[in-house]
């Protein structure tokens, strides 16, 4: 079944076409990734494939009642609602079917004419299509998974990843035939693309997204979609098979491309004889030779866009000493959470780190430390003389929207030294990060969110540090910059410290990785899937203990329990009498502590619910789940004896 069918459309942006010429047909199990530079018009087309925009040209149909879930690149919200607020807003369209329903049942209940009772199964079987009766289940339950914490917490005091973890909720509470995700991996820790790449392979309908993540396309799309030049190339397969395809398109064009370079030659050759050798059929020829002159041109650009060209090894002129980077027994807290506790590492010449861990675990505070940007609350930091920092940091500068691109770039200096002397010039350094001459004289405010971050990275890297401090430097950059980037720090010579989310780009970049979690730093020396093999089995071990744990409460409850049943045939019924002044104030005292000891026992059954990582604050939670409920039963056996002579 078609979902989606593009046919020819095409996108343009004032007079110059971003894309043309697409077609496409999204059938109900698509899984789809849209990749290719930044600017080049991926969530364009995926905002007409989601009905937000319209193509220029051509044509997009859709399927009746098609319904879209969307997750946005940067989500947008009121700042001054509340998670759960939030989460419920987003849902009025089916709090307002439940209304209606209810209207409904209301006027079939005064009238119940044939028209009234069509109305009654209308709504009854559209709130069971959208499963609006489990709607308060389904939320608790994407809450639980996704781990949002503090639910009545405003959004606007929220992290880039909670807000994202609060529009993947959403997303996917619609339960809707066609999925569109615009760089759902960006700002959101390891764990939860996890759960992510899960939720993807298990949903049942439809998904297309655009994103940078070369695990996460792997891993749950069949087809990708390249827009390179404005065209748009499908290839099948995952990222994997995609790379294969693409090289065997090349080659095939190379050897094309060589086949109308001899013919060329020849029709060189046959000018360089002079105008006696030529026959009548010199014009025809002339226009042939125009002809393949044109297409070889055209093969040549295709060539050299399509092919991930290596990015020259500019090494850093500001060479690094024999002392490096030293953290000595650092610590920090916030609020009353250790984030770390005397944590000791020597950062030498050489070193390839990634700082991985869920998001709000220190990861980007230890990278300030070392920025020395914040101060530990103890410990010191010990930097060598030649050290000079370079710090890509998640929050964007104030760029001069004014400026032209070439001018922004100079701030940093006309031209970057190499280790062996020699100098290579700001133009040439922004056609290797893909800023072609014409486009370098065009005001920074034309460009795309990623082409912004593409030129900030290209600035830090042209000041020349020998010490690299990378905050998630993958968000919103496109495949080929990341290719780029990655080739620089494979020749980089100095230090590197990754704090990312991308797995790719930290197993390609990263030979030591530092796991942040339960207010400590773990080293693993690996790539990260020994990592993730790791947290899997603590958290099976974990999970382990907190059952036993369980176990052994309930055991216990239990044991507290039985007296009392064996005890109750003894009990005498209580005789019917008036209560006393003494009687009826005890009376209204135990409904207070009723209420108040099963608000308290909800709480802590949510905590059982959700476990946290902290094996003495689970043991804690157990033991007074005991005491509490033992209390309680003893509360209501109390209360029942003085309500029955009320």
């Amino acid at each position: 079944m078609s979902l989606v069918k593009l046919e020819q459309v095409a996108r343009q942006f004032l007079t110059e076409p971003i894309w043309q010429n697409i077609s496409l047909d999204i059938s109900a199990s698509e899984r789809l990734g849209i990749i290719g530079a930044n600017g080049c018009g991926k969530t364009s087309l995926l905002r007409v494939i989601g009905k937000l925009d319209e193509p220029d040209y051509g044509q997009a149909i859709f399927s009746q009642g098609l319904t879209i879930g969307w997750l946005p690149q940067t989500p947008q919200f009121d700042d001054s609602l509340t998670i759960r607020e939030t989460i419920m807003r987003s849902q009025q369209h089916v709090l307002d079917m439940l209304a209606a329903y209810e209207k409904a049942c209301e006027a079939y209940s005064i009238d119940p004419s044939s028209e009234n009772e069509r109305q009654v199964e209308h709504l009854s079987n559209v709130l069971n299509a959208s499963q609006a009766w489990e709607l308060n289940t389904r939320i608790e339950n994407m809450i639980s998974q996704l781990n949002l914490e503090n639910i009545t917490e405003p959004i606007g005091n929220l992290s880039q990843g909670t807000r994202k973890k609060v529009a993947i909720c959403i997303a996917f509470l619609d339960n809707p035939q066609l999925l569109l995700l615009d760089e759902p991996t960006n700002h959101l820790d390891t764990v939860t693309i996890d759960w992510l790449e899960t939720q993807l392979n298990a949903f049942k309908g439809a998904v297309v997204m655009v994103t940078h993540d070369r695990y996460f396309l792997d891993r749950t799309v069949n087809r990708i979609l390249e827009i390179d030049k404005g065209i748009g190339r499908l290839y099948e397969g995952n990222y994997a098979k995609y790379l294969e395809e693409k090289a065997h398109f090349i080659e095939l064009n190379q050897a094309e491309t060589e086949k109308r370079a001899n013919l060329i030659r020849q029709e060189m050759e046959w000018f360089k004889r002079g105008a006696r050798a030529r026959s009548t059929k010199q014009k025809a020829r002339q226009e042939r030779l125009a002809e393949l002159l044109e297409i070889q041109q055209k093969q040549k650009s295709l060539l050299n866009k399509a092919q991930e060209v290596t990015f020259n090894q500019f090494q850093s002129s500001n060479r690094l000493g024999t002392k490096g980077i030293d953290l000595c027994s650092v610590s920090k807290a916030y609020e009353g959470r250790t984030l770390f506790k005397d944590f000791s590492l020597k950062i030498g010449k050489g070193a390839r780190l990634g700082f991985v861990g869920a998001n709000g675990c220190g990861k980007t505070t230890l990278l300030n430390i070392i920025a020395e940007t914040i101060k530990p609350d103890s410990g010191h930091v010990e930097v060598g003389e030649t050290i000079r920092r370079g710090y890509y940091t998640q929050t964007a500068e104030d760029d001069n929207e004014n400026q032209t691109i070439i001018d922004y770039l100079r701030e940093s200096g006309d031209y970057m030294t190499l280790a062996d002397g020699r100098r290579v010039s700001a133009e040439s350094l922004l056609e290797q990060f893909l800023f072609p001459r014409p486009m370098q004289h065009s005001l920074v405010s034309k460009l795309s969110g990623g082409e912004r971050k593409r030129l900030r990275l290209l600035r830090l890297l042209m000041s020349g540090p020998n010490c690299l401090l990378l905050d998630e430097p993958t968000n919103d950059l496109d495949i080929p910059t990341l290719v780029r980037l990655e080739a620089w720090l494979d020749d980089y010579p100095n230090i590197v410290i990754i704090v990312s989310h991308d797995r790719y780009f930290l197993d390609r970049c990263a030979d030591r990785l530092f796991y942040f979690g339960n207010g400590k730093i773990q080293e693993f020396a690996g790539d990260y899937e020994t990592l993730r093999e790791h947290i899997n089995k603590q958290a099976e071990d974990q999970a382990r203990q907190q059952k036993m744990l369980k176990e052994e409460a309930e055991r216990a409850q239990k044991a507290i329990q039985e007296p009392a049943i064996q005890a109750a045939p003894k009990a005498a019924p209580p005789k019917k009498k008036k209560l006393s002044y003494k009687q009826s104030t005890r009376l209204k005292e135990l409904e207070n502590l009723i209420e108040q000891n099963d608000e308290r026992l909800e709480q802590i059954k949510q905590l059982l619910a959700n476990p946290s990582d902290n094996a003495e604050e689970m043991t804690k939670a157990y033991r007074d789940f005991e005491i509490i409920q033992a209390n309680l039963d003893k509360y209501m056996s109390e209360w029942e004896e003085l309500a029955s002579l009320a």
